[in-house]
C-alpha cells in the first residue's frame, strides 16, 4: 500500500488493487505523501495548458471567494428599528477585490509555462505558495483597509467596501491607510 501511494494513486485505487477497504488503506497510508512527479523534456502533457491555467483560475478565485477568514472581515449594516442599526460581519468579499485577485491570477498562469502548471495543478503545496505570491500583498492591503475604515472611519455606515487596488488610489489615500495603520500597530491594536 505504501508502495502505491509513494506512486500517487488515490485512497480507492489503492483498495482496488490490494482487495480491502478505503477506509483500512486510509489507516495505514495516511501519513505518506505520494513523491512529486517532475516531468522531463520527453513527458507529454495530459492536459492542455489552456484548459489548466482556466481550471487553476476557477480554483483559486473559488476558494478565495469562500475564504472565511476574509468573509468575516465584510461588514454590512442592518436596519433593526428606525433609528438603529446593527453591523453584521460575514458577507462575501468585496467585488473589487475578487475582480483584483482574478486579474493578478490571470497575469501569473499567463506567464507560468506547461510544465510549471502541471506541478501547481498537482501539487497543494506549491498552490499555496502561488496563491500568496500572487496576491499576498494586496490581501493584506485589503484586510488593512477594511479594519481602517470600519474602526477609524470617517462615516457612520462607512464598511471598508470601498476598497481599491494601490494603483487605483492616490499616494496620499494609501498613505494615510498604512499611517493609520502603523499607529493601530505602535498602540498594541
Amino acid at each position: 500500500m505504501i508502495a502505491l501511494r509513494l506512486q500517487g494513486f488515490s485512497y480507492p485505487e489503492i483498495a482496488t488493487r490490494v482487495g480491502c477497504s478505503v477506509r483500512t488503506v486510509q489507516r495505514y497510508v495516511r501519513h505518506v505523501q505520494p513523491r512529486l512527479h517532475i516531468p522531463t523534456a520527453g513527458d507529454q502533457l495530459t492536459v492542455d495548458a489552456g484548459q489548466l491555467r482556466a481550471t487553476l483560475l476557477k480554483k483559486f478565485v473559488g476558494d478565495l471567494f469562500h475564504d472565511r477568514a476574509l468573509r468575516q472581515l465584510t461588514l454590512t449594516w442592518k436596519q433593526v428599528s428606525r433609528d438603529s442599526y446593527d453591523a453584521i460581519f460575514g458577507g462575501p468579499v468585496s467585488t473589487r477585490f475578487m475582480v483584483e485577485a482574478e486579474r493578478l491570477f490571470q497575469v501569473a498562469l499567463r506567464e507560468m509555462g506547461s510544465e510549471m502548471l502541471q506541478l501547481l495543478g498537482n501539487d497543494a503545496t506549491t498552490q499555496q505558495r502561488f496563491v500568496w505570491d500572487t496576491i499576498g500583498a494586496p490581501r493584506t492591503d485589503y484586510e488593512r483597509w477594511l479594519y481602517i475604515k470600519q474602526n477609524w472611519g470617517s462615516g457612520f455606515n462607512e464598511t471598508g467596501e470601498d476598497w481599491r487596488p494601490r494603483r487605483e488610489r492616490s499616494v496620499q489615500e494609501s498613505k494615510e491607510v498604512d499611517d493609520l495603520w502603523r499607529r493601530h500597530g505602535e498602540f498594541g491594536g
